[in-house]
């Protein structure tokens, strides 16, 4: 995973549609889904449902934007050290949990 798969991410999440994350990150809508299905493939689980063009954050996914969130928050603030803070997925229900 990389910090712009987390951006994205987070754009989708506020926008709750792919289209309108992709115009407001200048990237195409096919770029923005690939980097999101590869993010999707790297933790081993479904960040997102899909419903017609609506967007709408999966259970992992929910887990997964508070992570998010205070990762870049830090990141933001300065406070951030490389390697400290790391999203992993927790064995026992696949989705995701945060370990400063």
């Amino acid at each position: 995973m990389n910090l712009q798969q987390l951006h994205y991410f987070q754009k989708i999440t506020e926008c709750q549609q792919y289209t309108l994350a992709a115009q407001e990150l200048h990237v195409t809508q096919a770029a923005l889904s690939y980097a999101i299905s590869n993010l999707e493939k790297e933790l081993n689980v479904k960040l997102f449902d899909r419903k017609g063009k609506q967007t709408l954050l999966a259970e992992c996914g929910k887990a997964y934007l508070a992570c998010v969130r205070d990762a870049l928050q830090a990141l933001d603030r300065g406070d951030g050290q490389p390697g400290i803070w790391r999203l992993l997925p927790r064995p026992s229900s696949s989705c995701l949990t945060w370990n400063p």
